[in-house]
């Protein structure tokens, strides 16, 4: 029998995500809202930790939906949306050995406006498929994410189902950092590195992100 989104979303947090899912069912986590109190201090992030399905279970999408609408409730500034473009990272720390790995999972430079409309009151929706970092995505996770220049709405949607591909695991070639073009050009910073690739894996897939904001 298929469980719609909402009583299956109060089940498995219930249960500890024990709930046996079907394919096609879609776990929502849901945790950060319009009522979810905007940072404080210049382009503030929003810091959260997540609950994410920790359980053998496979997904054939991992969606991250994003929502941002203007609102008087921001702390950015005195406008309901931010009165400049800022860039803001989706971080999340993973727990390794004796320290923690910080992933830039999603990258992106804010819309600004000191009279921009976005939506009204149900926001501009943006979506990344996040299916290539499930590794990444169990257990309790520490979460940086969005600024005080929008409210946020977030949710997480795991689906059911068997993946494009078995991700067997995510690795940083080099950390997330703020580097200028002539310096990357001239490999001053992220130099050369050697790559040990696991021998059990069929393909490999690198994705460089760079901002472009100047």
């Amino acid at each position: 029998m298929k469980l719609n989104k909402s009583t299956l979303f109060i089940i498995l947090l219930s249960f500890g995500f024990s709930a046996s899912l079907q394919d096609g069912d879609t776990l929502v986590i849901h945790p950060i809202t319009w009522n979810t109190s905007s940072p404080e201090g210049w382009n503030a992030q929003y810091k959260q930790t997540i609950s994410f399905p920790d359980s053998d279970e496979s997904w054939s999408e991992i969606i991250m939906v994003q929502i941002l609408k203007c609102d008087s409730a921001t702390k950015g500034d005195q406008y309901p949306c931010g009165e400049w473009d800022y860039i803001w990272n989706t971080f999340v720390d993973v727990p390794v050995e004796h320290t923690t790995e910080v992933f830039s999972i999603g990258s992106f430079v804010t819309p600004y406006g000191k009279r921009l409309i976005m939506g009204d009151e149900s926001g501009w929706k943006w979506t990344y498929d996040m299916t290539d970092y499930a590794p990444i995505l169990k257990g309790n996770r520490f979460v940086t994410v969005g600024n005080n220049q929008e409210l946020l709405d977030l949710k997480f949607l795991f689906i059911k189902g068997t993946p494009p591909r078995n991700i067997l695991k995510v690795e940083n070639i080099y950390p997330y950092g703020h580097h200028k073009y002539g310096s990357l050009a001239d490999e001053e910073l992220l130099k050369k590195t050697t790559l040990h690739l696991d021998p059990t894996a069929s393909g490999f897939k690198i994705k460089a992100v760079i901002s472009g904001h100047g």
